[in-house]
């Protein structure tokens, strides 16, 4: 694992070193002239600068799910024993380094999920007429979307086999095999392992009037990714996940009630199927909605530090790798080290979601909208796109609900002579996501995508 020092202590000439295995790519130095420069360019007050409010402290930072329990007492035990899950994927994370540049998986990110599925479900619950194979979402359904929402990413902590596989590794092993290990049996199935979690605690779930079942199972597809389902009405892809959450809860020794989901012929109750599509739904948008501009919070802990420009004069389009390599991204650590992030997906994928201002989902004249508004236009609009397309890919699953996304982008400080060929590259990346959409073979329902310019009080330009 690489060691984080720091040369030099007159704090100008010296520099933060970064020193790795050569397993440990995308980790170079880093000079103090050059982050305190980027530090006070992003946080000399600008509105659209992401990390303005970043309160970057030596204090350790305890995972809060308090909320939870003032919104609902019931939910006091089950809220902190999810806390102490998230404290561990924390510590694995700042151990091993395998998701240094994932945006975090913990407590700001989890109270934005559990006020989602409230939200969500209440407009889901407003279509006309409810979609063919989803059930109406009841106070016990949202209670239990409240609780699943707590554990979703509980499965960051990589659960207690995963665990003694990875860590039995040194360090070299883990980050350059184990690394390729980790994002297999951590992050592709942290869904599942979130679900075991909530099954290993089921006893706090009962005594918080929640079904722990059904909230094992709405963890284990809170994603499309890793769970297996990418059509929420496809019989044979929830047998699929009754079955695997039935394996792996006889593996880890904790219960698993099958029979609630499943006849004794294997076939699938159909109404556990809509009431767990709807489920599904409620916290995939959720989940989705759940990562924006207001976090500059890394799974390791760390912050990250996004100078926000803009294009220069004349560049041509190269996608979001060509924003990700003319771009700077940099983490710091609470000790106040600094490196550099240069994995371009994370980049990407860093300043995409760091120029959403909002995400939400609304239901309008019995149609489900989700609405998305970008910040600052003229900045990363390929991998601010390439972020929306993750979004219309969960929407995709839904096969039969009528949704679409509307995309504000706020243009007010982008140049007029700017705005054609900016328009065109937003509507053109707006086009590609439709047609991914519309493809059979990876997604079971088309999203429509619909662009607009606005100015600062939101009027379209």
């Amino acid at each position: 694992m690489g060691e984080i020092r720091e040369s030099g202590s007159d704090g100008g000439g010296g520099s933060v070193e970064v020193r790795a295995s050569e397993s440990s790519p995308g980790r170079r130095e880093v000079s103090h002239s050059e982050a305190e420069s980027m530090f006070a360019r992003v946080n000399s007050g600008k509105k659209t600068d992401v990390s303005s409010t970043a309160d970057v402290s030596t204090v350790e930072r305890r995972q809060d799910l308090s909320f939870a329990e003032r919104d609902d007492p019931r939910l006091e035990e089950v809220s902190e024993r999810a806390e102490a899950h998230y404290e561990e994927a924390e510590r694995f994370s700042s151990d091993t380094r395998c998701f240094e540049n994932y945006s975090e998986h913990k407590s700001a990110h989890i109270e934005k999920v559990y006020d989602g599925v409230e939200s969500t479900a209440g407009e889901f619950n407003r279509q006309e007429p409810m979609p063919e194979g989803y059930a109406s979402l009841g106070d016990d359904d949202v209670r239990t979307l409240k609780a699943a929402a707590l554990y979703h990413d509980t499965g960051m902590d990589g659960g207690r086999e995963n665990l003694e596989a990875i860590r039995g590794k040194d360090a070299g092993e883990t980050l350059d095999a184990g690394g390729g290990e980790a994002e297999t049996l951590v992050r592709s199935n942290h869904g599942e392992n979130a679900a075991l979690n909530v099954l290993s605690d089921r006893e706090a779930f009962e005594r918080a009037g929640v079904d722990p079942d059904q909230a094992a199972v709405d963890c284990m597809v809170h994603s499309k990714s890793g769970s297996g389902v990418r059509d929420l009405r496809s019989d044979e892809q929830w047998a699929g996940v009754f079955n695997e959450i039935d394996r792996a809860a006889d593996k880890r020794g904790v219960e698993f009630d099958k029979s609630k989901f499943m006849n004794e012929d294997g076939t699938v109750r159909p109404e556990a199927k809509e009431r767990c599509a709807s489920h599904a739904y409620c916290m995939r948008v959720a989940d989705a909605n759940g990562h924006d501009m207001t976090d500059d919070e890394l799974q390791s802990g760390e912050r990250r530090v996004i100078d926000r420009g803009g294009f220069v004069e004349g560049e041509e389009n190269g996608g979001w790798e060509s924003e990700a390599e003319r771009n700077t991204v940099l983490a710091e650590a609470p000790d106040g080290s600094v490196r550099e992030v240069e994995d371009p997906r994370a980049k990407a994928y860093a300043m995409g979601e760091g120029n959403i201002r909002s995400m939400d989902m609304r239901c309008e004249d019995g149609q489900l909208v989700e609405h998305v508004t970008v910040d600052k236009g003229d900045f990363a609009p390929e991998s601010t796109m390439m972020c929306v397309e993750e979004r219309a890919g969960e929407l995709a699953t839904a096969r039969g609900v009528d949704a679409r996304m509307s995309v504000d982008v706020d243009v007010s400080e982008v140049p007029p002579e700017k705005l054609d060929a900016l328009r065109e590259r937003y509507e053109d990346a707006a086009e590609r996501i439709e047609a991914k959409t519309e493809n059979p073979d990876k997604c079971a329902q088309p999203v429509r995508v619909d662009v607009r310019f606005v100015d600062a009080q939101g009027n379209e330009v």
